[in-house]
Formats: C-alpha cells, structure tokens, sequence
C-alpha cells in the first residue's frame, strides 16, 4: 500500500502545480477534504480543464486512463481475502481473492492473479505511475 500512497502524494502534486501561487495549507485543505481517491481525481481533472493547454491535457487524460486501472488494482490489495491456492498435489500459495460469499456472477473477470509475482508487479506499476505524475507535474509549461 506504500506504493499506492506514492500514487497518490504526486496525484496532489500535480494539483498543487497546476495553481499559480499556491498556499500548502490550503491547496492541502481543499485535495484531502476528498475522502476518496476518486473525489481527489474528479477534483483534478476540473482544474486540469481550464488549466492545461490542450497538448497537456492529451498528456493528462493518459495519465487519468492510468490512474483509473491502477485504482481499481488497489482496490483489489484493500478488499480481497487471502486464501490458499492449491497448484498441483502439493504446492500452496497464498493469494488474494474476492471475498467467499461474493457470487461469481458479480465477481469481476480480472487477467492479473494476485499472488506474490503478481502484487509485486503492481508495486512496480504503481511506483512507474507516481514517477510519470512527478515529471508531468515538474515538466509544466502552461
């Protein structure tokens, strides 16, 4: 989750870059008065959209389709239970799964398994994702 609070530090970084003499206090007030991270997003999308010159914006809406997959990537580390996963007679590996009484109608179909490998290629895609949203907040030009 470390990693995904990485996220979301440079998520508030390109909010407070894109304010012309920002105050900390208040640019910090305003983006953590959203208790969720898609509060924090709509909130940076309404000033992207009259902030950003249109090439930025093309460059931000890549970053939001990013940020949209990974937050749904999260979600699965806060809610999923771990369970054993039984690979052949006697390999066991412990792996997160939906919760036991959602039905499978309502389970979503997901291409990543979420066992060890797995999680650490989301750390990894979530560290690259805070690093993009660092160097799209310092490269401003608008």
């Amino acid at each position: 989750m470390l990693a995904w609070q990485q996220v979301e530090t440079a998520v508030f970084t390109v909010f407070f870059s894109m304010f012309d003499k920002p105050q900390l206090m208040q640019v910090g007030a305003l983006f953590y008065s959203q208790d969720s991270f898609g509060g924090k997003l709509r909130l940076v999308e309404a000033l992207a959209k009259v902030t950003l010159k249109p090439e930025q914006e093309k460059d931000w809406k890549k970053l939001v389709t990013r940020l949209v997959k990974a937050s749904a990537e999260r979600n699965v580390l806060a809610h999923f239970t771990a369970v054993a996963d039984f690979e052949g007679d006697s390999d066991i590996k412990l792996v997160l799964a939906p919760p036991m009484f959602v039905p499978p109608e309502l389970q979503k179909a997901r291409a990543r398994k979420y066992d060890a490998e797995g999680c650490g290629e989301l750390v990894d895609e979530f560290t690259q994702l805070a690093q993009a949203l660092q160097k799209f907040a310092t490269d401003k030009g608008w």
